[in-house]
């Protein structure tokens, strides 16, 4: 009997380690095995996002519930109609009706006067209808969707895209295809940008066009910021740009024939560069950088070098850095060197560092003058 008594505690000693490790079965009850939005985590992992545990509350003027199957799992679902409304965290979604699938709201669908407020961030969308998912944080809108954001300053911008995506958690909205950007200042159409709220930025995808009042814009890849009205453009960038001169005209009612007038006209300059910068510099005035592989042709004037900065909506001042070529058809000379301030309105160019002039004949000999 003692020896019995030795092999069974014997026994359980053997197994006593073990023990510690054994884990209860996972119990779920009926309400969460039914949603598919559930996914059991595998052992000693953690939390995927710990952001989906916040409450979401929804409420409307009638209340419609049902069991639906989807992709073949049984979905509560609930049918809110009349002043619908989802309140995500600061966020309000609301909509003629808005159908909920789980208590928890983990997924809703948005018909008719859709309506999201963030107010936080100064921004708005409207559309016709639209989708919101708790737990990627994210709703997309469609059907003449809008979005209408006010920065700090006050400013205004309002957007319309095919398709609007809001990211609740990161405040970034992703517009898709046929995008109108419309500020006070500028028009930019492209066919997809990412709008930063929390940096008043928007970037778009290559080959954007803005277009503003007596100017044009393209490049590769454009960022406009919201709040100070600055442009970058990336990449082969090229700027149209209307400007002001007086030329001068024969008066032809005059008795004197010799007698000359001067008549303002428009003409238009053009800036190319690796990067286009375009924005306002201390006093307030309209400034134009070009960086890398930087040309201005203007009139009988171009320009080449590896910076320049246009001031002005004229061109008032133009400053040039290192290796600079000016060729003037006008007065048959081409100006090189390494540091270039330009004044219009004076018609003064001052060159240093190097600086060279070769003067041109009719017949484009060179005489050159250091």
């Amino acid at each position: 009997m003692i020896r019995k008594l030795l092999a069974l505690l014997c026994a359980c000693i053997t197994f006593f380690p073990y023990y510690g490790n054994v884990k209860p079965p996972l119990l779920v009850g009926s309400d969460t095995a039914d949603r598919k939005f559930v996914n059991i985590p595998p052992e000693n992992s953690e939390k995927k996002d710990a952001t989906s545990n916040f409450p979401t509350f929804w409420g409307g003027s009638s209340l419609t519930q049902e069991d639906k199957t989807v992709s073949g799992l049984k979905v509560t679902v609930f049918i809110l109609d009349g002043g619908a409304w989802i309140q995500h965290k600061k966020v309000k979604l609301s909509a003629n009706q808005i159908e909920i699938y789980g208590k928890d709201a983990f997924k809703g669908f948005l018909r008719g006067g859709v309506v999201v407020q963030d107010g936080d961030n100064g921004v708005t969308l409207r559309a016709g209808t639209g989708e919101y998912d708790k737990l990627e944080e994210k709703v997309t809108i469609k059907n003449r969707p809008r979005l209408f954001h006010t920065d700090k300053s006050g400013v205004k911008t309002v957007i319309s895209a095919t398709f609007i995506e809001r990211n609740l958690a990161k405040k970034t909205t992703l517009l898709k295809e046929n995008v109108i950007i419309a500020h006070p200042q500028i028009t930019i159409l492209c066919k997809q940008a990412l709008f930063e709220e929390d940096s008043d930025k928007i970037v778009t995808d290559p080959d954007p066009i803005l277009i503003a009042k007596d100017r044009y814009l393209t490049g590769k890849q454009l960022t406009f910021y919201t709040n100070i009205n600055k442009v970058e453009l990336a990449g082969e960038s090229i700027l149209f740009q209307n400007y002001t001169e007086k030329e001068v005209v024969e008066k032809k009612d005059s008795p004197n024939t010799e007698e000359k007038i001067k008549k303002e006209v428009t003409r238009v300059a053009i800036f190319k560069g690796d990067q286009l910068v375009s924005d306002k510099d201390e006093g307030g005035e309209t400034r134009v950088g070009l960086y890398g592989n930087a040309t201005i042709y203007r009139g009988n004037l171009k320009m080449n070098a590896e910076k320049l900065v246009s001031y002005g909506k004229n061109s008032s001042k133009i400053e040039a850095r290192n290796q600079i070529t000016v060729h003037d058809r006008e007065n048959a000379l081409i100006l090189s060197g390494n540091v270039l301030d330009y004044f219009e309105n004076d018609q003064y160019i001052h060159l240093t560092d190097s600086g060279k002039i070769d003067f041109l004949d009719k017949k484009r000999t060179r005489s050159r003058v250091r």
